[in-house]
């Protein structure tokens, strides 16, 4: 498997596990862009 595609399998585990914690759209899209790009996100910030 190539890094790329283990990148997107592990892009795709971390969203289904942020998806089953039912939270808001705006939270969820944090939390996956912080793990994501190893970068703090706020909420705030995708308003």
């Amino acid at each position: 498997m190539s890094k790329t595609s283990q990148d997107l399998s592990q892009a795709i585990d971390l969203a289904e596990q942020i998806l089953r914690q039912k939270k808001s759209a705006r939270i969820s899209l944090a939390k996956f862009l912080s793990k994501l790009y190893n970068f703090p996100v706020k909420i705030e910030d995708l308003s």
